[in-house]
Parts: structure tokens; C-alpha cells; sequence
């Protein structure tokens, strides 16, 4: 609830609810005498006939552990789930400020050129007729992919770019970075990179950085042809819409481009695309592609949820019409949801 009820008193109750939930359980995960058993037990898993998926969840299990510090004297321990808690907490802190921007951009007709009409008549309007814009979710996707006036895409970039500033989330990113450098050096790694990536393929940070490198380098000339076509089409649609552009590519004119070079050499237009494929239909076909595939059954039931636009189904397994858990449906983002 911390993350989609629409009443912030809840969000915010629950959160805390959360924070408190989560440092009990960090506490319980470095009971020493606990993973001691355990770690004994998985060196026995042959005795007790562990199947591969509990061989699997034990080692990981442990790995994880050790990963939070739980083989590290007692002060470097709480030292670690200090700056742990700290990182969680701002973390959340990050989201909620997403999630619970306020900000909207009073826009009129002439500015949204492009944009198709039915996503004009979803729009709420202001005492003097200006379309009512959230910089984000649907209304930022509709608007910078098909909007013909690039002020607006700008304005619209901004916005978005901008989003939970009023509650200082560039200071916040500064020091989540400073506090997963403290993580990883409290354990030992030289960066929060080579702390992340040893337990995946990449194994450390000078692994991941070759292979960036080494797929930049071959991309490089396309990203240049690439963007040579790219503006010549902006300005080539300036020129036919009469709209003010400026001579460069900008971060805002991508996916606004994108859709003209789609139109323009593939005849694929989205709008008319969208026509083919009407909610319910998709909605039916993708929960038959998910029963098909993982062998289950997905019943539409009537549940009580955060929101009256939230649809709930029940997932029962085909082999033995268990019910696997509801699955919540919720398609209208809400201020505040995470």
C-alpha cells in the first residue's frame, strides 16, 4: 500500500510500516548462530537429499548473508546496516518524490500540434481552455512522440527531466552514490560496481567497462549516420509543419523522429496501429499467451482494491486448480504510486 494507495496518509503510514518491517529483518538476517546451522546444513545437502532448486535457494541464501556482512565484526556490522538503512530509506525517498510530483504544464491547442484527438479529448482543461498536462506517465509519451512542435517537446523534456526536485532529489542521487561507494569499500571492493556485478557473468567493473567500450566503438559510425538522418528528417518536417525548430538534434526530438522516419520509410503509422489493437482484445490474448506458457488460469473476480479501476483476477495452476496467488490490474497511473 506504501506504494499505490491513493490516500498519502496510508502511503505514508505503511512506508514507515515498511522501514521498521525491513530493519527487523536485517537484524534477524545477521543472527550469527542461525546462519551458522545452516551453513552446516548446506554442507550436508547430499545427506539430507537436497533437490536442485533447495541446493540452488540454500546457496544463494548464505551468499546473500555473507553480502550483508554477516562474517564481518560486530562494529563493521552495524556500521554496514547503518549506511544500508540509510540507502533504503533515501531510496525510497528518491521514488515517493517521483511518484508524488505535482507539477502540470497548461498547454493550448496549438501548442500539442500533432498529437492525435482522442488523446486531446482525455484531457482535462484549465478556466481558459489550456489543455492540463502531467509530465509524465502517458501524457509524456503521447506528447513527445507525436507532437509537431518542438517547444513544446522541450517544455515537456524539462518537466520530466525535473521531476521531484521540490524535494531535492539531485542532492538525494548524490548522496545515494556516496553512500553505495561507503557500502562497497565497508566490504571490501574497490567500487559499487565490482560490489554488484560479483555475483553475476561480468564478475567486476573493469569487465563491464570493456564491453561498454567495445560496443560503443563498433556503434559509433551508425550512431553518426544515424543522427545525420535523423536531423535531416526534423528539419525536413520543420519545414512542412512551418514549425520554429532549432538546426541540432536535441535529447527531446528522438522519439519524436523515430515516428516520422517510421511514417516516412515503413508506412507504420502508430496512431492508426492502435485501432488493431483495442484493450480488451489485448488484455484476453495476453493472459492466453501466459496460461498457455506457464500453465495457468487466470479468473476475473470481484475483489476490493486501492482503486475502483483496478481489476483483480485469481491465478489457479491447470495440473491442480490451486489457487497461485490474485493478480491486481491496475492500467490508470495514480499520483503517488510507485
Amino acid at each position: 500500500m506504501s506504494e499505490v494507495a491513493e490516500d498519502k496518509t496510508i502511503r505514508d503510514v505503511t512506508l514507515s510500516m515498511d522501514i521498521k518491517h525491513r530493519e527487523s529483518e536485517s537484524e534477524i538476517s545477521l543472527m550469527k548462530n542461525v546462519f551458522d546451522k545452516l551453513e552446516d546444513l548446506n554442507a550436508r545437502k547430499d545427506t539430507w537429499k537436497a533437490t536442485e532448486e533447495e541446493a540452488r535457494y540454500m546457496t544463494r541464501f548464505l551468499r546473500d548473508r555473507r553480502r550483508k556482512g554477516i562474517n564481518l565484526d560486530k562494529n563493521t556490522q552495524l556500521k554496514l546496516n547503518s549506511l544500508n538503512t540509510e540507502l533504503s530509506e533515501k531510496t525510497d525517498k528518491f521514488f515517493i518524490n517521483l511518484g508524488e510530483n505535482t507539477d502540470v504544464l497548461a498547454l493550448n491547442s496549438a501548442s500539442l500540434k500533432g498529437v492525435s484527438p482522442d488523446f486531446l479529448k482525455s484531457l482535462t482543461k484549465d478556466a481558459q481552455g489550456n489543455y492540463i498536462i502531467d509530465p509524465s506517465g502517458p501524457h509524456y509519451s503521447e506528447i513527445i512522440t507525436f507532437c509537431d512542435v518542438e517547444e513544446t517537446r522541450k517544455l515537456l523534456y524539462a518537466a520530466w527531466s525535473n521531476r521531484g526536485q521540490k524535494g531535492h532529489n539531485s542532492r538525494l542521487l548524490t548522496d545515494l552514490g556516496k553512500l553505495r561507494k561507503e557500502v562497497a569499500s565497508t566490504m571490501g571492493f574497490a567500487s559499487y560496481v565490482d560490489f554488484a556485478t560479483d555475483i553475476l557473468m561480468a564478475k567486476n567493473a573493469a569487465t563491464v567497462r570493456k564491453f561498454l567500450q567495445d560496443l560503443a566503438d563498433k556503434l559509433r559510425p551508425k550512431l553518426m549516420k544515424d543522427s545525420q538522418e535523423y536531423l535531416k528528417v526534423k528539419l525536413q518536417k520543420c519545414k512542412e509543419t512551418q514549425d520554429v525548430c532549432s538546426e541540432q538534434l536535441q535529447m527531446w526530438d528522438y522519439s519524436y523522429v523515430i515516428n516520422c522516419i517510421n511514417k516516412i520509410n515503413y508506412n507504420v503509422d502508430n496512431n492508426l496501429i492502435r485501432e488493431y489493437f483495442p484493450l480488451e482484445v489485448v488484455q484476453k490474448k495476453m493472459f492466453n499467451f501466459f496460461s498457455s506458457l506457464l500453465g495457468l488460469k487466470f479468473q476475473k473476480i470481484q475483489q476490493k482494491s486501492w482503486s475502483e479501476d483496478v481489476t483483480s483476477y485469481q491465478v489457479n495452476d491447470k495440473k491442480n486448480w490451486g489457487t497461485s496467488g490474485v493478480l491486481l490490474h491496475g492500467l490508470v497511473p495514480k499520483r503517488g504510486e510507485r
